[in-house]
């Protein structure tokens, strides 16, 4: 059976912005950023690792992981590539 990584990411950054980032919901988030950089991933799982990057300000590599599995022919995400590119563009 494979792992709802999306639900657990949704859990966690909930609590993660409700708390104002607590000691114990920045472990989780952490603690799903290991796990989802030594597994298998899904194209799934790998838009989950990118938000994960994004919650913790790691935007290149969120941008990384995003840009290799974007759907060309889905405007939303061509779009959200976009807009992590024209960033990535600005902090250098």
């Amino acid at each position: 059976m494979e792992k709802n990584y999306l639900k657990q990411y949704i859990e966690f950054s909930n609590a993660f912005r409700k708390s104002n980032s607590s000691k114990e919901s920045v472990e989780n988030i952490y603690d799903l950023l290991y796990e989802l950089e030594d597994v298998d991933r899904t194209k799934e799982d790998n838009l989950v690792l990118s938000n994960v990057y994004i919650l913790l300000g790691f935007h290149k590599s969120a941008y990384d992981v995003f840009k290799e599995t974007v759907d060309l022919s889905n405007s939303k995400e061509v779009s959200k590539l976009y807009v992590m590119e024209q960033s990535q563009i600005a902090w250098k």
